[in-house]
């Protein structure tokens, strides 16, 4: 791995930032995205040790997790209707989706499109049903 591509300074990214990478490595290299999993876990274990214990990673079904909605919800290879996400982005959040090809359902809609590097980039925002946020911008 190349460490120089981390953020040291910002805990949060330096952790998902190394989790992506061994799970795009696992996939390409040994098609398996959970083949690295166990690296994955000694990075976590040790970044823990070394007093980061602010960084916590959740491996629950979206349907299981009980804790508070986030600002921001990052979505990549997952095959999932934004309306079951709606309890973990609060009001006015965004769900970032990598590649597929999502569409705008309540209380969501679509704020982005653009083309990165082979896939593509949406933005949704989330709304609350019955709210002036649920209006199209575009009418």
């Amino acid at each position: 791995f190349d460490w120089d591509g981390y953020d040291v300074a910002d805990p949060a990214r330096d952790v998902a930032r190394f989790f992506h990478a061994t799970r795009r490595l696992a996939l390409d290299q040994l098609d398996s995205i959970t083949a690295l999993d166990g690296a994955a876990d000694v990075f976590r274990e040790t970044y823990f040790a070394a007093g980061r214990p602010e960084v916590e990673t959740l491996r629950l079904r979206h349907d299981q997790y009980a804790g508070p909605a986030a600002r921001t919800l990052t979505l990549r290879a997952v095959a999932l209707g934004l309306p079951a996400l709606a309890g973990l982005v609060e009001p006015g959040g965004r769900v970032l989706v990598f590649g597929g090809t999502p569409t705008a359902a309540p209380p969501f809609r679509l704020e982005e499109a653009r083309p990165i590097g082979q896939g593509s980039l949406f933005v949704f925002r989330r709304g609350s049903f019955g709210s002036a946020d649920d209006v199209s911008r575009e009418t």
